[in-house]
């Protein structure tokens, strides 16, 4: 499931308190940028949170140490001396904590949406009618014509790239190797020493910009150049296996729960935006 950005989040859900009359000498809270801001941070440092709040993988199951409980009473001692001495006061601190919170927060809202998506036998079958070869599998090779600028810091034209790339197919079509080609002149290279070899992957995971080529190829067949964000591929398709019944029904459904998902949290954040900026109401609510 896709990793649900959470960042700004934190002017949504911990809008700054005003600051108490009768606490003088209190510190001013942190702004919802300071939050926000370790947020970031935070999201730098370990982007994938769909651990929190999850049921922990079996080796996070099993009976618990003497040596782990004595190290989170210990954690739990400190924590409590922490705020006894005032420690949770500074606005650094509690940036910090309104963060944590945010996060755990955000993730709980995510697994409810998630909990509440359906789909269908129907749904699944009505899509996979719609395009039966997208759950199929692609084992593909490319040679890759770069425009923009070049490592060697020169410059190449959209229209220079897609020049190049015709004329090399024009080499294949009249006998040269693919594989030859590839390793001379394509500028992906990763691939270039294998013969411009790519993973195996099925159609519903290809990038919608190569799907539409690479789905009317007859194996062994060479695409047009295929314009990529970052310059034009030449495709060729090496074997298309297809896939058995329960795998085509396990990723259609996979694909409608991740669309239904996405939707789903929009529709979360658009309202929950549209209720904070709606006049009269308490944005601390």
């Amino acid at each position: 499931m896709m990793i649900v950005k959470l960042g700004f989040l934190a002017g949504l859900l911990f809008p700054t308190a005003a600051t108490s009359t009768t606490m003088t000498d209190a510190p001013a809270p942190p702004s919802n940028e300071a939050v926000r801001d370790r947020l970031i941070e935070i999201q730098r440092h370990q982007p994938d949170l769909s651990w929190i709040l999850k049921e922990p993988p079996a080796y996070a199951r099993q009976p618990k140490t003497s040596a782990e409980t004595a190290g989170a009473d210990r954690l739990a001692a400190l924590a409590k001396a922490a705020r006894r001495a005032g420690l949770d006061k500074p606005p650094r601190i509690v940036a910090e904590l309104l963060a944590a919170q945010t996060l755990v927060l955000a993730e709980a809202q995510r697994q409810a949406i998630e909990a509440q998506i359906r789909i269908t036998d129907d749904e699944i079958m009505a899509r996979i009618r719609e395009m039966p070869d997208l759950y199929d599998e692609y084992r593909m090779s490319h040679i890759f014509v770069a425009f923009g600028e070049l490592p060697d810091h020169t410059m190449r034209s959209d229209a220079e790239a897609v020049r190049r790339a015709q004329a090399i197919r024009e080499r294949i079509l009249k006998g040269e190797s693919f594989e030859t080609l590839a390793v001379a002149e394509s500028d992906d290279k990763s691939t270039a020493s294998e013969g411009g070899m790519l993973s195996s992957m099925f159609g519903t995971y290809m990038d919608d910009a190569f799907f539409p080529a690479v789905r009317v190829l007859a194996e062994g067949a060479i695409s047009e150049p295929v314009r990529g964000a970052r310059g034009y591929h030449l495709i060729r398709l090496e074997q298309r296996t297809k896939s058995d019944s329960k795998r085509t029904r396990f990723l259609a459904e996979e694909a409608l729960r991740s669309e239904r998902f996405a939707r789903a949290v929009q529709a979360t954040i658009d309202a929950a935006t549209a209720d904070l900026n709606e006049p009269g109401v308490d944005a601390a609510r």
